[in-house]
């Protein structure tokens, strides 16, 4: 099975040796995934992916869908749990999953257009969130379990680095989520709602892909998008680009109705845990672009809690 450029380095860089056996075993993997869910055509997988392969199939029944395989299991399975919760509410549906297969069913979106590759204004771009935000916390039942917390992730700022200004970082990523809530109302979160991760339908509404699957406050979803696309964030200057964060900052927080001082800090705080990550996944050259990104957001969280 042809595999997507760097998947292989990206999985045995963090595995080692049983990545390389998943790697190894993948093509099987897909046929016995194909037995089971009688799957008659299998493609190409998609480009990109950084810890999975996803392939567009079709089922006996002619329906498109979508087949996700990952070597541990844990990584789909919160994910499963979340379409699951959601019902096809602002996601795509859950068709099916396999813990002994590591391997995932999801419907397909069509024509898959993603909001990174359209054609829009920015305003379009976080009218698309905020639409899809807004169906995914839309729910009313109590987050079901299984899911991991937020404080999960948040343990990233703790974890000692050799990259100085990462470390730094870290500290006051700590102090700002000292003076945000964590308490009160929880929500299922997608945890990684960005351009990337928003396909337009056939209906022309935008739909999620790709949920992490955490629990947390609600404030926490847009940190994402704020930071997202990283690479055209930082090709401006950095006062234009920190305003141009500062009013999606504020506009989707008004649309969500949603605290700004909140949104803003979390997504500082989220800037430096996704840092810390590719500090940890790709080293510090990779972890600088992430870095400038969250100053820029903790500029944004300056100006909108009125600090000095």
């Amino acid at each position: 099975m042809w595999l997507p450029e760097g998947l292989t380095e990206r999985i045995v860089g963090i595995l080692g040796d049983s990545g390389e056996r998943w790697i190894a075993d993948v093509s099987g993997r897909c046929a016995q995934a194909a037995e089971e869910w009688d799957l008659v055509e299998i493609g190409r997988p998609f480009p990109g992916g950084s810890t999975s392969i996803v392939v567009p199939v079709v089922n006996a029944e002619g329906m498109a869908l979508v087949l996700k395989l990952a070597p541990r299991p844990e990584w789909l399975e919160a994910e499963y749990r979340a379409l699951v919760y959601w019902d096809g509410a602002g996601a795509v549906a859950a068709k099916a999953w396999s813990p002994r297969l590591g391997a995932l069913l999801i419907e397909a979106v069509e024509p898959g257009i993603t909001l990174k590759e359209a054609d829009v204004s920015e305003e379009e771009e976080w009218t698309a969130f905020v639409q899809v935000a807004a169906r995914l916390q839309g729910a009313e039942s109590e987050p079901p379990g299984g899911l991991p917390g937020l404080s999960s992730w948040l343990t990233a700022l703790e974890r000692s680095s050799p990259n100085e200004e990462l470390r730094v970082a870290q500290g006051r990523a700590r102090e700002v989520r000292a003076s945000l809530r964590e308490g009160g109302r929880q929500v299922v979160l997608h945890g990684d709602l960005h351009h990337d991760n928003l396909l337009r339908s056939s209906s022309g509404e935008w739909v999620a892909v790709d949920p992490k699957g955490i629990v947390g406050p609600r404030e926490v979803e847009p940190a994402a998008f704020l930071r997202n696309p990283r690479g055209r964030l930082l090709s401006l200057p950095d006062d234009e680009c920190v305003g141009r964060l500062k009013r999606r900052c504020d506009a989707i927080a008004s649309a969500l109705q949603l605290d700004r001082g909140e949104v803003a800090g979390w997504a500082f705080v989220m800037g430096v845990v996704a840092a810390a990550w590719a500090d940890e996944d790709q080293g510090s050259d990779e972890a600088g672009s992430w870095l400038r990104c969250a100053r820029m957001l903790e500029e944004v969280h300056r100006r909108v809690a009125g600090r000095p």
